[in-house]
């Protein structure tokens, strides 16, 4: 071991200080002490003297002023001044007269004044006074010296002493101390089972001392250390398991934003090479408009605002595309709280994005179907007495009357009226209409030849049609409006330029992936519907409103808004999804894919049947009086006898008086007190073989599957025109038994 750094030990030298320090100060303490007594002790020395003036000298003094002995006075002064510390002595008698001895002087000291008292006649008479004056100077001079001697031998054992306890202090520990610290340094953590001794040269029966503890101290501390060694590389290894394995894009990064580590599913989150993910900071993947949010959110854990942050942010991936995320971000700090790097997970969450997006759409469309079905029964109302009326004006007019013109156009009118109602509803309800197997061929082909007059010059049509496809389960109706709607939008986008409208239908198998606008369904056999024009496409802005209601990019007059609206209802009742392919400025395709069934009884398009007639008793209910009176004067026209009311209890009596009096009840659905289905049950509790229809413009509680389990024989939705009510009457009153 090397003496001279023993000898320069700071541990040496700090205990030195420590005892010089100390024994300075219990030196100081004590020698104060010593001389505070001394001092008391001259002080009480002093002022006994002066009690030996006052007791022994006092009378004689007194004596000398009385009889004005001034020799007798001076010799008793100077007697009095040899006294020890006395250095002043001034006697003031009668008269001013005043004798002195010593010098009075300028140091300190203690003064005393004693009156003079003279017996005369047995009474004291005070003949004047004694001061007396003693001097400190040589108080505080032996008080020096005495403290001097003192500290000088305080001083000499302080340095023996200090000096052999330093020599055994470096002996018993420091040199050992020194040892033990080289003994350490040389520790590395790939050599900790070795043990820490030191050469003591201590025999097997000593007792262990406080090196002795210390040194099993640090073994103990290096077992830990090797087992706390352990314990962290195998946590270093799982979180570098979990952090490369992670199902969740994870990442850690610098104060500067730039990437340290990142594990494998971030990269293919976000189509990156782990290198050139590396190379980048988080703002050049950040979706433009979220950087903002994104730095507000990392300076609020840098100023410890919050511990973690959890939010939604977009990324862009490496083609372009819009990558949503969940990210969750702490910040680590190090000992002393300074910032070091952000720990990050980012869940991708870009499907249930998708998926909300259906959801919007699906409560979108909900809230324009209550708002719509909110108007649809007046207004079903008003326009199917628009239309009856309009329907016996024009049987009144003559054939060369311009009247008969006139009604044709508002019969015209009124048709395309309630088409545009039955569109909205069929938009927004869910299977109101009977579906039946169809063979979707024949409606494609009949809705091309309706089409066909319509179609300019400039655009061509090519067909596929693959008329062996199959069928699918559904509204004839309802598709060959979806055909019409999507053709006709794709004329509309070729109206300036021309082009070529594609319409394709086949057999195929479904493999999923549907736009988002519907719900897809699992992967099997379908028909495919495709329409495609090479017209001016689609916006990518606009793509999230393309099946809204009412929306359109057409001038006033040119478009509704409805026709993309009415295909997503009818595609998603259809239990179908579709897909919309588009290129702004080079046209767009739209496929719909629907589930095939086997082959059944297919159900062609309805054909016109000619106008029915009858004799019949009719019972017209109805709370709205136009609507019973035009529905009265229609089958009156057509030879019904008919009885029409507005109060469905009035009709009620009316039946129970004489259920025999009537062939037929038509009721509406929506009346107060007593609605429609409520009135049919109470009509056939007195008759049950009397045919009912029942009429609605608009019912959440009524369909026909509803109206048929409750022994209802038809249900029709408002408006019905002549030709459809005088048809369902005549089929009704044909199947019923002839009333007796």
């Amino acid at each position: 071991m090397d003496r001279g750094k023993t000898l320069k030990s700071p541990i040496a030298r700090k205990l030195v200080i420590a005892v010089v320090l100390f024994s300075s100060f219990i030196a100081l303490l004590m020698t104060s002490i010593q001389v505070y007594m001394d001092y008391r002790r001259d002080l009480g020395q002093i002022r006994g003297q002066m009690t030996l003036i006052e007791e022994s000298y006092l009378q004689n003094v007194a004596s000398s002023v009385w009889n004005y002995d001034e020799g007798q006075i001076l010799i008793q002064l100077e007697g009095l001044l040899r006294l020890p510390d006395i250095r002043f002595l001034r006697i003031v008698g009668e008269n001013e007269l005043t004798w002195t001895a010593g010098e009075p002087g300028g140091g300190r000291g203690i003064t005393m004044t004693l009156p003079l008292l003279h017996e005369h006649r047995g009474s004291s008479v005070a003949i004047g006074e004694l001061t007396v004056v003693a001097s400190l100077e040589n108080v505080y001079r032996r008080l020096m010296v005495r403290a001097l001697t003192i500290l000088t031998g305080n001083a000499v054992k302080t340095f023996l002493v200090s000096g052999f306890i330093l020599l055994i202090f470096q002996y018993l520990v420091t040199r050992h101390l020194v040892e033990l610290a080289d003994r350490v340094r040389g520790i590395q953590m790939e050599d900790l089972d070795g043990e820490i001794t030191l050469s003591r040269g201590r025999k097997k029966g000593d007792k262990p001392d406080e090196l002795d503890q210390v040194v099993r101290a640090l073994g103990r501390m290096r077992a830990r250390m090797r087992e706390s060694f352990e314990e962290v590389r195998e946590s270093e290894e799982r979180f570098r398991g979990t952090f490369e394995h992670a199902a969740v894009g994870m990442c850690l990064t610098g104060t500067d934003g730039r990437f340290m580590m990142v594990n494998p599913s971030i990269c293919r989150m976000l189509g990156y090479g782990k290198e050139e993910l590396l190379s980048k900071d988080f703002g050049a993947i950040t979706h433009p408009e979220d950087v903002d949010v994104s730095r507000r959110k990392v300076q609020a854990l840098l100023k410890g605002e919050m511990p973690s942050v959890h939010f939604e942010k977009r990324y862009v991936h490496r083609n372009g595309e819009t990558v949503w995320a969940l990210v969750g971000t702490f910040l680590l700090r190090d000992a002393e709280g300074r910032p070091r790097y952000f720990i990050t997970h980012i869940q991708d969450i870009t499907h249930i994005k998708k998926l909300e997006n259906r959801l919007r759409q699906a409560h979108k469309m909900e809230a324009i179907g209550t708002l719509a079905g909110g108007i649809a029964h007046d207004f079903n109302n008003i326009l199917a007495v628009i239309l009856g009326y309009a329907e016996m004006a024009k049987d009144d007019s003559p054939e060369w009357s311009p009247a008969g013109k006139s009604m044709d156009e508002i019969i015209k009118a009124g048709l395309r009226a309630r088409d545009r109602v039955k569109h909205i509803l069929d938009f927004c309800r869910k299977s109101e209409q009977g579906h039946s197997p169809v063979k979707i061929s024949l409606v494609v082909t009949e809705a091309l030849k309706l089409l066909l007059p319509s179609i300019p010059q400039r655009v061509s049509v090519e067909e596929r049609i693959d008329h062996g496809c199959g069928n699918i389960m559904g509204s004839s109706a309802q598709l060959h409006q979806v055909v019409i709607n999507l053709c006709t939008n794709g004329l509309q986008a070729m109206e300036e330029k021309g082009g070529v409208l594609t319409v394709e239908l086949s057999r195929e198998e479904y493999e999923g992936g549907g736009s988002g606008h519907e719900p897809d369904f699992a992967p099997a056999p379908c028909i495919l519907l495709s329409i495609g024009d090479t017209g001016t496409g689609i916006d990518p802005a606009i793509m999230d409103r393309i099946f809204d209601p009412y929306f359109t990019t057409r001038q006033v007059g040119k478009g509704s808004g409805m026709g993309l609206s009415v295909v997503h209802g009818i595609v998603g009742n259809h239990g179908g999804t579709l897909r919309v392919e588009h290129r702004e400025g080079g046209g767009t395709r739209v496929t719909v894919y629907f589930p095939v069934i086997e082959e059944a009884g297919i159900k062609e398009i309805p054909r016109t049947k000619a106008l029915p007639t009858g004799h019949e008793r009719i019972l017209v209910v109805d709370d709205d009086r136009d609507m019973a009176d035009m529905t009265l004067g229609t089958l009156s026209r057509l030879g019904y006898r008919v009885t029409a009311v507005t109060d469905s209890m009035e009709a009620l009596v009316m039946f129970r008086e004489g259920p025999a009096d009537f062939d037929l009840v038509i009721t509406d659905q929506t009346m107060p007190v007593l609605t429609g289905d409520r009135l049919a049950m109470e009509l056939m509790e007195i008759r049950g073989d009397i045919p009912i229809i029942l009429c609605t413009g608009y019912s959440t509680r009524m369909d026909a599957q509803k109206a048929g389990a409750l022994g209802i024989k038809r249900f029709a939705m408002k408006p019905v025109d002549r030709k459809e009510l005088a048809g369902i009457v005549r089929e009704v009153l044909d199947e019923a038994p002839v009333n007796q």
